[in-house]
């Protein structure tokens, strides 16, 4: 079973080629004993369009996996269409059921796994998935049920958008107009929740770029705030004229906007700007959870507006406790990664690409300014930050050695030669210089890769820094 990672949002293989039908069963046999065990009765299926994932693959673990709980007696929702996490979640958000999405997110088509969602819709927490593994090694079997559970083939996107498109309007109420939107789906699943967002009226879209759900995205890199990935994006803005442009990795959890000229706006700006227009306009809005990979604007914003913040490790799962604590106390708290993670507490407590796009995409229009303007008021009030991340591989056999590095700051700071006096071991390393400038080390749990995030004060010291430790962690 070493083919099989503990990932973020639930087990994931590490190549195609080792992801195999029979550590889907393995997988899906684990999840059905536990599930039997929390009394759970139904569970949604879905995918993203990888080799394998779709009902008409041979094999399809779909389908196989709909065999084994249905065979366990759970009924079974299974997607008749490539579907995003965030519907997922919805589904298991108002029925109360658990959900399993065949999806190896931002990662290459090679990569391929499962996201796993208890009843509630957030991500699997870390007891949950630490018990399904502990099920795994020790070869539990769930028992037939006394009855096979129904399995039910649907499309669900048209009902994910209408519950989309009706927290909009809760949360900012009746459209003043329609924004006019460039999207680029990077040939994974969301294009299809655009066009019927555009036919409801939420949106002008103005153009969808690599639409058509593929198994290999199109030869195309598939993690959206890749920089080489935004060129397509940024000229389709310009050219159509659109008041933003959007982009989503394959399973559409992650967004990146760029505003009118094709330019990047952050999460965490993104965020922002919507805690500032909810308290401009006394909408409820109490706070937000970020990761300590997150931007320092986040805590100036709060800070300034008078609503909480909570820092965490990174992992949308982490934000769980202060979403369900917010629902419980008629609060309001929004959650952001620095990855392109974002969701509302009364919305869905797992990420989701359109809400941000879409938040956006109505603010703009209400405000009557574009989007560089909003961003460029906000640095206004809040003082000029500029936030960089880069990443670096390494090799599997060398991440004890990175690890022991990254626990040891006296070590760490000599090796990059940097006075930084402050240290966080939370998560990876981050070190923090006198002025306020950091910088954080932290290893991927997923794949051989490192991420680099940087702030400054200084964009010329901030992209400096993330190719001094670029070029530190890959010699």
């Amino acid at each position: 079973m070493n083919t099989i990672q503990f990932g973020t949002s639930g087990y994931r293989g590490l190549l195609g080629s080792s992801f195999a039908i029979s550590h889907v069963e393995v997988i899906v046999n684990a999840i059905s004993v536990w599930l039997i065990g929390q009394r759970v009765q139904k569970i949604i299926i879905g995918y993203d369009p990888r080799t394998g994932n779709r009902l008409t693959d041979d094999p399809s673990f779909s389908r196989r996996a709909a065999e084994i709980l249905s065979g366990a007696g759970i009924d079974v929702v299974l997607s008749s269409v490539p579907v995003p996490t965030p519907l997922i979640s919805w589904y298991c958000r108002v029925n109360q059921c658990a959900g399993i999405n065949f999806t190896a997110s931002h990662n290459p088509p090679s990569y391929d796994g499962i996201k796993f969602n208890p009843p509630g819709g957030a991500p699997a927490p870390v007891a949950v998935t630490q018990k399904i593994e502990q099920l795994i090694e020790s070869g539990a079997c769930v028992s037939l049920g006394e009855r096979p559970g129904h399995v039910t083939e649907e499309n669900l996107i048209p009902q994910f958008v209408d519950y989309l498109a009706g927290y909009v309007r809760t949360f900012l109420g009746d459209p003043k107009g329609r924004s006019r939107v460039v999207v680029d789906a990077r040939h994974g699943v969301s294009a299809a929740v655009w066009d019927a967002l555009n036919e409801r009226g939420c949106v002008d879209l103005a153009e969808v770029l690599n639409s058509s759900p593929l198994a290999d995205f199109g030869g195309i890199e598939p993690n959206p705030t890749h920089k080489a990935a935004l060129k397509e994006l940024s000229h389709a803005v310009v050219r159509a004229g659109a008041a933003i442009g959007v982009g989503h990795d394959p399973d559409a959890d992650r967004h990146v906007i760029l505003d009118e000229n094709g330019s990047v706006v952050s999460p965490e700006i993104v965020a922002v700007l919507i805690a500032e227009y909810a308290v401009r306009n006394k909408i409820l809005f109490t706070g937000i959870s970020t990761t300590i990979a997150s931007s320092g604007i986040v805590k100036r914003a709060t800070g300034k507006l008078g609503l909480t913040v909570n820092e965490t490790p990174v992992g949308f799962k982490y934000f769980e406790p202060d979403f369900a604590a917010a629902e419980q106390s008629n609060a309001r708290v929004l959650g952001v990664e620095s990855s392109g993670g974002l969701s509302i507490s009364d919305y869905l407590h797992e990420k989701c690409g359109f809400l941000p796009a879409l938040l956006i995409a109505q603010i703009v229009e209400s405000e009557n300014k574009t989007l560089s303007r909003l961003v460029n008021d906000m640095r206004e009030n809040y003082g000029g930050l500029y936030f960089v991340e880069d990443s670096f591989e390494f090799l599997n056999e060398d991440r004890d050695r990175i690890n022991a590095l990254l626990s040891d700051p006296d070590k760490l700071r000599e090796m990059l030669q940097l006075d930084a006096p402050f240290y966080i071991g939370i998560d990876g390393a981050k070190l923090i210089f006198n002025d306020g400038d950091w910088l954080l080390i932290r290893l991927s749990g997923t794949e051989p890769v490192g991420r680099l995030y940087v702030e400054s004060a200084s964009l010329e010291r901030a992209e400096h820094l993330a190719s001094q430790l670029r070029r530190a962690f890959s010699d």
